[in-house]
């Protein structure tokens, strides 16, 4: 038995975290005090932080040393879905005549 089974610790590099959205108005911006705006969030071990964008949240888990969950939107498997931002584009309003 290692260590970490014998103390219940995980090893260094095997705590995942999650980084995801939520979008304004939704129950975990408004718990997370990000209703009007929306926010990232970043969960560690159950618990639920926000962030104001996603540059702050993979500085968030890079300062812990965690590793991505498999639905984190820093998982290798999710590159194909980050949108660069100069991809984005501005929704327009429908002209009418």
């Amino acid at each position: 038995m290692n260590e970490s089974e014998n103390t219940g610790v995980r090893l260094a590099g095997s705590v995942e975290h999650v980084i995801g959205y939520a979008y304004p108005s939704s129950p975990l911006a408004v718990q997370l005090g990000y209703s009007k705006s929306g926010c990232f969030t970043v969960e560690v071990a159950g618990k639920t932080t926000p962030a104001k964008s996603y540059g702050d949240a993979k500085a968030s888990v890079g300062r812990l040393g965690t590793v991505p969950g498999r639905w984190s939107w820093d998982h290798p498997c999710n590159s194909h879905l980050r949108v660069q931002p100069s991809e984005v584009q501005v929704a327009r309003s429908p002209v009418t005549v």
